[in-house]
C-alpha cells in the first residue's frame, strides 16, 4: 500500500513540474525604439498563452504577432510562445503579473522588469566574467569623427576644401553594417565624383578600412573622403551623421546541467548575436570663408583657384578671310578645374563660335573656332587671370598677337556679320547665294498631313496591351492543349480498352445514319454487325460478344430488351420482327447523343471621317502664309494623354515656316518618337537638323549605326509586342517539337531566342535613352549655362544656341542642371523643353 501512494506522489510531482510556467524577456535590456520578445515557456508538449497583454506605459505591443519555438535539453522538452513589443521610452519599465492559460487552468505569472536605455546608451558587456565583466555603451563602441584636411585656416569662395569622415566600430561587433555618411553643410556645393563613385557621387570612391586602438579597445575604421566648395563668405557650420546596424554578441547563459555541447569551440562556431540600429553624429568646427578680392579690370578671371599656368596657341600660321582657325587656351596646374569659365571673346572683324571646354585632372583647355571676316591687319588680344592661393593674389596671363589676313579664295568674298553661320566652311559670295536662291524653292519641308484618329496612347504599353496579353497566353495555352492531347493519346495507346472506346465514339454518327436508312429486312443484320461491336468496344466487353450475351451485361433495361429481341431474331434468317419500327426508334433514341459547340468571332470595323471645318481652316491659313494661326489650331488639338504624330508634324511645319526652328525641332522629335518609321517626319526632322548644324537621323556609316537604326525602327511598346510574339512562338515550337527534325528545332530555337532577347534589350535601351524624358532642347538663342543655380552668384560657363540638345541631370525648383558633352551647368527651366511624351 505505501508503494502505491509513493508512486502516485511521484506522478503528481512530475505533472506539476511539467506544468511549471516561466516568463522571460529577450533581451532584457534594449534601446528606445528597439524590439524585444516576451517568452512564455512551459515544460512538455503543452503550450501556455497569455490571456491578455497588459497596458504598460513605454511599451507598444505588436498584437496578433506571435512566435513559437521548441527546445529539447537533456531529453527535456520546453515549448515557448513569444509576444513582440517595442520600447518607446527610456527607464526601467515594470511589466505586472499576467494571467497565463495552460490547458484548462489559469496561473498567475511573475512580474518582469525591462531596462530601456536612451539611443546610444545601451550597455554592452565587455571582456571578463562575473565581477570582472565591464559594461560599455554603444556610443563608446561605435562613433564618428570628421575633419577638414585644410586645417584651421580660412578659405576663399570657390576653393576646394577636402573633408574626411571616419566611422569607428569596435572589433567585437563583427558583421556590423554601415551606410554612407550624410554630410550637412550650409552654403556649399560638393565636388561631383560620379565617374569614380556612381553609388554616392559626393564621396571620392569607396571607403577605405584600417585598424586602430582607442582607450585600450581595437576598432575597425571606415574612412570616407569628400570635397566641399564654399559658395558664400562668412561662417559655415557643418555636421556628419551616419546610421549603422550593429551586431552585438549575446552573452551565453550558463546551464544548470552539464552537456556535451558546453564547450568553447562550439560556442565560437554557433555564437548568437542581436542587431541594433545605431545613429552617430559629429559637428565640425565652423569654417571661415573669405570673399575673393576684386578681379583685375584688364583681365578675365577664369574662376580657377590654386597654382595654374595658361598658354595660348593657334593651329595656323597663315590666315585667310573666310577660313576658320582655332584659338586654344591650354591650362595646367594644381587644383580643381570644375569651376573653369570660358572668357567671352570680343574681336572686331571676326566671327567667334561658342567655346569648347575640356577638363581633366590637373589640366584643362578652352578652344574657340574663329573665322576672319575681311582681309587686312588684325590684332588678337586676350588676358586671363587665376587666383593663387599661396600668394593670395591674382596671376595674369597676357596674350596679344598681330596677324595678317589674306584675301579670300576665288568665289569667296568678304563676309558680313549678318550672313548665315556655317561652321567649318567658307562663306559664299553674293552672286553664288543669289544663284542658289533662284534654284531652290522657298521651303524644303514637306506639306501638312491629314489628321486622323490614330493617336498614340500613353503610357506606350497601353497601345498593344490586348495583343500583348493574347500573344503571352496563346503560346503556353497551345502547348498545354497539345501536351494534354499527347498525354491522352499515350494513355489510350497504353490502355487498349480506352483506345477501343475512342474508336467506337468515332463510329457513332456513321452507325446512327445507317440505322435510320436501314430497311426492315436489313435492320437485325445491321444491329448484329454494327451496333453490337460498337457497344462491345464502348462498354469494354470482349470482342465477339453476341447481342444476347451483351443484353445480360448492360444496365439499361430498355437497351437490354432491344438487344435480346434483335438477338433472337438473328437465329431466324429472313424473318421480320413484328415491332420493327418501335425497336428501331428505341435503339436510335438510346444511342443518339449530340453536343453543339458554337464559337462567335467579333470583328472590329475601321471607319474614317472627313476633314472638319476648323481643320480645313487651319490648312487654308497655312496655305496663305498665316502660320501663326495654323500653329495655334494644331497646338489646341494636342492631347497629352493620347498625342497624335500627325498633329505634332503639322505643328512642326507651321513653327518651321514661322522661323521657330527650336520649336519645330521639338515637335518633329516628339512625332518621331511616336511614329519612328514615318518618312515624312524623318525628312522634315533632318531638314531642321541641317539648319541647326546637327547630325541627321537615320544615317548609317558603320555597323553600330546599323544596329541603332534597327532598334529605333520601333517604339518600346512595339518591341514588347515583338518579344511577346517570340515568346508565343517559343511555346509553339515546344508544342511541335515532336514533328520537327533536330536541325530545324535547333535553328528555330536559336532564332526565336535571339529575337526575344533582342526585343527586350531594344526595349530597355529605348526606355533608358530616347524615351526616358531626360533629353531637352534649348529654346532660346545664347542661353547661358551657369556654374550655380543663381543668376547673381552663378558664373557663365558658356552660352548655348537654340535647338541644341542637352541631358537633364537634376531638377531644382526653377532651375535644372544639364549636361552638354563634357560640360555641366544650370539653366532656367523656362529656357528648355524636355522631349518627354
Amino acid at each position: 500500500m505505501p508503494k502505491i501512494w509513493l508512486t502516485l506522489l511521484l506522478c503528481t510531482i512530475t505533472v506539476i513540474s511539467f506544468a511549471e510556467v516561466k516568463l522571460s524577456l529577450e533581451p532584457d535590456a534594449v534601446t528606445v525604439g528597439e524590439r524585444f520578445m516576451l517568452w512564455v515557456s512551459v515544460q512538455g508538449r503543452q503550450r501556455a498563452e497569455i490571456a491578455e497583454l497588459p497596458e504598460v506605459d513605454g511599451i507598444q505591443w505588436e498584437r496578433g504577432s506571435t512566435s513559437s519555438k521548441t527546445q529539447i535539453v537533456n531529453t527535456d522538452m520546453v515549448s515557448s510562445i513569444g509576444y513582440s513589443g517595442i520600447a518607446t521610452k527610456s527607464g526601467t519599465l515594470e511589466i505586472p503579473a499576467m494571467k497565463v492559460v495552460l490547458g484548462r487552468k489559469t496561473v498567475l505569472s511573475n512580474p518582469l522588469a525591462l531596462k530601456v536605455y536612451p539611443p546610444g546608451q545601451l550597455k554592452v558587456s565587455g571582456s571578463g566574467d562575473g565581477a570582472d565583466a565591464t559594461a560599455v555603451s554603444l556610443d563608446e563602441l561605435a562613433f564618428v569623427r570628421g575633419r577638414r584636411l585644410n586645417g584651421d585656416r580660412s578659405v576663399y569662395i570657390g576653393e576646394d576644401v577636402p573633408v574626411e569622415v571616419e566611422l569607428w566600430i569596435d572589433e567585437k561587433l563583427r558583421g556590423s553594417r554601415v551606410s554612407w555618411p550624410e554630410l550637412n553643410f550650409n552654403q556649399v556645393s560638393f565636388r561631383d565624383f560620379q565617374s569614380a563613385n556612381p553609388e554616392n557621387p559626393r564621396f571620392s570612391g569607396y571607403p577605405q578600412q584600417r585598424r586602430a586602438v582607442h582607450d585600450g579597445r581595437r576598432y575597425t575604421v571606415h574612412v570616407f573622403r569628400s570635397v566641399i566648395i564654399p559658395l558664400a563668405a562668412g561662417k559655415i557650420a557643418g555636421s556628419v551623421e551616419a546610421k549603422m546596424r550593429l551586431r552585438i554578441p549575446v552573452q551565453k547563459r550558463r546551464r544548470n546541467t552539464i552537456s556535451m555541447w558546453d564547450d568553447d569551440f562550439f560556442d565560437g562556431m554557433f555564437s548568437r548575436a542581436r542587431e541594433v540600429d545605431h545613429s552617430v553624429r559629429f559637428d565640425f568646427p565652423d569654417l571661415t570663408v573669405k570673399a575673393l578680392p576684386e578681379a583685375p579690370s584688364d583681365a578675365y578671371f577664369l574662376g580657377l583657384l590654386g597654382s595654374w599656368k595658361v598658354e595660348y596657341t593657334t593651329d595656323q600660321q597663315v590666315f585667310r578671310a573666310g577660313n576658320p582657325f582655332t584659338l586654344e587656351l591650354k591650362i595646367s596646374g594644381n587644383g580643381s578645374s570644375d569651376v573653369l569659365q570660358a572668357p567671352e571673346l570680343n574681336l572686331p572683324g571676326f566671327r567667334i563660335y561658342p567655346p569648347e571646354i575640356k577638363r581633366d585632372a590637373g589640366s584643362a583647355s578652352i578652344r574657340y573656332a574663329v573665322i576672319p571676316l575681311r582681309a587686312g591687319e588684325a590684332t588678337i588680344a586676350l588676358n586671363t587671370a587665376v587666383f593663387d592661393l599661396v600668394s593670395e593674389k591674382y596671376q595674369i596671363f597676357k596674350f596679344e598677337r598681330k596677324i595678317t589676313i589674306d584675301q579670300a579664295q576665288e568665289g569667296v568674298a568678304d563676309s558680313g556679320v549678318g550672313q548665315p553661320r556655317i561652321e567649318g566652311a567658307a562663306e559664299q559670295s553674293e552672286s553664288v547665294r543669289a544663284r542658289d536662291a533662284a534654284d531652290k524653292p522657298a521651303s524644303n519641308i514637306l506639306y501638312l498631313k491629314k489628321i486622323s484618329d490614330g493617336g498614340v496612347n500613353l503610357p506606350l504599353y497601353f497601345n498593344n496591351l490586348l495583343w500583348l496579353l493574347i500573344l503571352l497566353m496563346i503560346g503556353p495555352l497551345c502547348f498545354l492543349v497539345n501536351e494534354a492531347r499527347w498525354l491522352r493519346r499515350e494513355r489510350m495507346n497504353s490502355r487498349p480498352a480506352l483506345l477501343r472506346r475512342r474508336n467506337a465514339l468515332g463510329r457513332r454518327r456513321k452507325i446512327l445514319r445507317k440505322l435510320r436508312k436501314a430497311e426492315p429486312e436489313q435492320f437485325n443484320k445491321l444491329v448484329q454487325d454494327e451496333v453490337v461491336p460498337y457497344l462491345n468496344d464502348l462498354l469494354g466487353q470482349p470482342p465477339g460478344t453476341t447481342a444476347t450475351e451483351l443484353a445480360q451485361k448492360v444496365q439499361n433495361r430498355d437497351l437490354a430488351e432491344c438487344l435480346k429481341n434483335s438477338g433472337e431474331a438473328g437465329f431466324m434468317p429472313g424473318t421480320v420482327v413484328p415491332n420493327h419500327d418501335e425497336l428501331k426508334k428505341r435503339i436510335l433514341r438510346l444511342l443518339k447523343k449530340t453536343v453543339f459547340v458554337w464559337c462567335v468571332l467579333v470583328f472590329a470595323t475601321l471607319h474614317g471621317g472627313e476633314m472638319e471645318d476648323a481643320e480645313a481652316a487651319a490648312f487654308n491659313a497655312y496655305d496663305r502664309g498665316d502660320f501663326n494661326a495654323a500653329a495655334e489650331y494644331f497646338r489646341s488639338r494636342l492631347d497629352a494623354q493620347r498625342p497624335n504624330p500627325a498633329i505634332l508634324y503639322n505643328l512642326g511645319n507651321a513653327l518651321c515656316q514661322s522661323g521657330d526652328l527650336a520649336g519645330s525641332l521639338v515637335c518633329y522629335e516628339k512625332a518621331h518618337l511616336l511614329a519612328p518609321r514615318d518618312n515624312d517626319i524623318i525628312e522634315n526632322l533632318n531638314f531642321v537638323r541641317r539648319q541647326l548644324m546637327q547630325p541627321e537621323v537615320g544615317q548609317i556609316r558603320n555597323p553600330y549605326d546599323l544596329l541603332i537604326h534597327i532598334v529605333e525602327m520601333f517604339r518600346p511598346d512595339q518591341w514588347l509586342l515583338v518579344a511577346a510574339a517570340a515568346w508565343s512562338c517559343l511555346w509553339l515550337l515546344a508544342t511541335l517539337r515532336r514533328r520537327l527534325g533536330f536541325n530545324r528545332k535547333v535553328f528555330s530555337l536559336l532564332l526565336l531566342l535571339f529575337i526575344f532577347f533582342l526585343a527586350l534589350a531594344a526595349c530597355s535601351f529605348q526606355f533608358g535613352g530616347k524615351y526616358s524624358g531626360k533629353t531637352a532642347v534649348v529654346m532660346r538663342d545664347a542661353t547661358p549655362l551657369l556654374s550655380l543655380p543663381s543668376e547673381s552668384s552663378g558664373k557663365i560657363e558658356r552660352t548655348i544656341p537654340a535647338g541644341m540638345k542637352v541631358k537633364i541631370i537634376e531638377l531644382r525648383r526653377d532651375w535644372v542642371r544639364v549636361r552638354l558633352d563634357r560640360f555641366e551647368g544650370w539653366m532656367k527651366t523656362d529656357g528648355i523643353q524636355a522631349l518627354k511624351l
